[in-house]
């Protein structure tokens, strides 16, 4: 199927190929400066999610609620929470910019 972007036609295959290429240089731009690199924007989450984890059901003894892990509870909460902040922060940054331009 072909979309109208900007006054071109394009194929939906043709969009999806470029906001991968602009996902993953964002990515890659915006872990090149870290020690562990690439692999620093999986290894944080991961920590921080353990973390969590080990502090509310091993340290507080907390039990399965209707019988799902707490750690799915956690994840499936942390991983939003982690994505919006992270864009919130480059938004307000963006708009303080502008601001002083």
């Amino acid at each position: 199927m072909k979309v109208n972007v900007n006054g071109r036609t394009c194929k939906k295959r043709e969009l999806a190929d470029q906001i991968m290429s602009l996902a993953v240089s964002d990515f890659k731009s915006r872990f090149s400066g870290s020690y562990l690199g690439i692999f620093w924007g999986v290894i944080q989450p991961l920590s921080t999610i353990l973390l969590f984890w080990f502090v509310f059901q091993v340290g507080f003894r907390s039990n399965p609620i209707n019988d799902v892990p707490f750690i799915l509870w956690l994840s499936a909460g942390m991983i939003p929470w982690n994505f919006s902040m992270m864009h919130g922060l480059e938004e307000q940054l963006l708009l303080l910019l502008i601001v002083i331009l």
